[in-house]
């Protein structure tokens, strides 16, 4: 007695309908929809630049501080974390982007919270 043999397999489908049959999958299993997503990037409304604190004066510190920030669906900042720079220089550059103001970001026509980063100069008078 020889085992059971498995059915035939389906025959095999055109590539064009393949293609159209998984891109339908793929949207209806993320909940997108057939339109296109549309994202409108947020513009600087003021940026106001941080005070060169006293002690970095003193000290001749200067330097690129980098900011990642996030930013609420108002344009206002609502997260400041310095990530690189001279420390001296981090609390004057995060107050200076809490104070920053952007037209806020939208997608489809509604505002959305995103990220960024702000980069400040510090540079010393000669």
């Amino acid at each position: 007695m020889s085992a059971p043999s498995a059915p035939p397999p389906p025959p095999p489908r055109k590539a064009d309908d393949q293609d159209k049959s998984s891109a339908k999958a793929e949207k209806e299993e993320s909940g997108q929809k057939q339109d296109k997503r549309e994202v409108v990037k947020g513009e600087v409304i003021e940026a106001p630049q941080p005070i060169y604190p006293d002690e970095a004066k003193e000290q001749k510190v200067e330097g690129m501080v980098t900011v990642g920030i996030v930013i609420d669906e108002e344009g206002k900042v609502i997260s400041a974390k310095v990530s690189s720079g001279p420390e001296l220089l981090h609390a004057a550059s995060r107050d200076a982007a809490f104070k920053a103001r952007f037209k806020p970001t939208t997608l489809n026509g509604k505002p959305v919270k995103v990220t960024g980063a702000m980069t400040y100069n510090f540079v010393l008078d000669k």
